[in-house]
């Protein structure tokens, strides 16, 4: 379930994909699928964003792993991807990646959707976009996406232990399963966490 190397982001931020099919994070066929080396995950108490609907998945390079620390924050190798796609008023809106460079830092990236819904555009900036019924969606600058997650969060937000601490559909198997245990499993984690149960676990809204 890891990304080859060949579709692992390590690209530098001057040339990053100017379209989400072109990433390696999406079918290029489809660029609504997910790509074969991304694994799916869910939060238990997620952020609210107008009410969009989000789609979770991260990559890591060949061989990486994630290692837990003592305050549950997962701390991902260099070359990993986190991905999020927001649905929002009937329509896919937005994909943001969020990648860990060569250097160790960490960089946010918005792709817009077209309205037919076949590929996103990276956007070079933030904007407000409006939408039918008077609504509009905000998407974020580059300079923005670091403000929350920041070096004392540790990059990553949603990913720790309290928040993947539960039951998850895994849609490309029709399993459900505890995430925790579900990442143990495919060798993802630098090292074993044990029992889900005795781990921390975030209560739902």
């Amino acid at each position: 379930l890891k990304m080859k190397p060949d579709t692992a982001m390590t690209t530098p931020p001057s040339a990053f994909p100017d379209a989400l099919s072109k990433t390696g994070c999406v079918d290029a066929s489809d660029p609504k699928k997910p790509a074969s080396g991304l694994v799916p995950y869910g939060v238990r108490s997620p952020l609210w964003s107008d009410g969009a609907e989000k789609e979770r998945f991260f990559a890591l390079p060949e061989g990486g792993t994630i290692t837990v620390g003592a305050d549950g924050d997962f701390d991902f190798p260099r070359g990993t991807v986190l991905v999020k796609t927001f649905r929002a008023f009937g329509k896919l809106l937005e994909t943001r990646l969020f990648v860990r460079h060569d250097d160790g830092e960490w960089a946010g990236y918005s792709y817009e959707w077209n309205d037919d819904g076949t590929d996103a555009q990276l956007l070079p900036a933030g904007k407000t976009r409006a939408l039918a019924g008077g609504e509009s969606w905000t998407y974020p600058s580059r300079a923005q996406c670091v403000q929350c997650h920041t070096t004392a969060a540790g990059g990553s937000l949603g990913l720790e232990l309290g928040q993947l601490n539960g039951d998850f559909v895994y849609t490309s198997t029709n399993r459900v399963s505890n995430q925790l245990a579900t990442l143990e499993h495919i060798g993802v984690l630098a090292a074993p966490l044990g029992d889900p149960a005795k781990l921390a676990r975030y209560p739902e809204p």
